[in-house]
């Protein structure tokens, strides 16, 4: 499947979504990246932020959100620089979580009424982007295709769930873990560090964090 032609997606964040997203629509992804730190990153990505939208020329662009400072930045120049803007946005884009303040909040709902489309993964968050004024579009994540997968269905097998966090106070990990899913694997991390591994298996409940084994009571879901 593809998209027509003119149409660039670009992003300040490496993010598994938006590459498989581009991937199947075959849209053009441009990844900008810098080890520059606080004003002089936001400066640098900027500067190339406006050269690529110079050098391809989008009728449409695609950004994704987070970065709320690239949203913001592209729903200011798209009258200007002649792109419709579309906004892939993820849960922190509709109701901040991590940077729950009131002017990052008046700026996502800013970002939402200004953009022409919001993208969103289902139709809860779809709902708050039309109450805020926006206009949502509903796109769950792909399911990937994993590598020497069988198509042979056992039966009576209990269902495996894997799930890898980040920890963020929009992941509902306590939900995750009362699901009562017969064999589960969770493992959690913060900024890269190992935080804390939830396992099922047999109706045997193992938590640990980092290597000291807890008792379910000592560890906040």
């Amino acid at each position: 499947m593809s998209v027509e032609k003119g149409v660039v997606m670009l992003t300040w964040h490496v993010h598994r979504r938006t590459r498989q997203l581009c991937a199947s629509l075959n849209i053009p992804l441009v990844e900008l990246y810098t080890d520059r730190v606080r004003m002089s990153r936001y400066l640098h990505l900027i500067s190339q932020t406006v050269g690529v939208i110079r050098r391809k020329a989008p009728s449409v662009l695609i950004v994704q959100n987070p970065s709320l400072v690239l949203a913001l930045f592209c729903c200011c120049v798209k009258w200007f620089m002649h792109f419709r803007l579309v906004v892939d946005a993820h849960n922190e884009a509709i109701v901040p979580f991590v940077y729950d303040r009131r002017l990052v909040r008046a700026i996502s709902r800013l970002v939402i009424r200004r953009a022409e489309l919001t993208i969103v993964t289902n139709t809860s968050l779809a709902q708050q982007v039309r109450a805020i004024g926006g206009r949502p579009f509903v796109l769950p994540d792909a399911i990937p295709n994993v590598p020497g997968r069988s198509d042979n269905k056992e039966e009576n097998v209990a269902p495996y769930a894997l799930v890898v966090s980040t920890v963020a106070p929009d992941e509902p990990l306590h939900l995750i873990v009362k699901a009562n899913i017969p064999c589960l694997s969770l493992l959690a991390f913060d900024k890269g560090s190992f935080q804390l591994e939830v396992s099922r298996h047999a109706g045997t409940l193992v938590e640990r964090f980092g290597q000291q084994q807890l008792s379910t009571n000592q560890i906040a879901l």
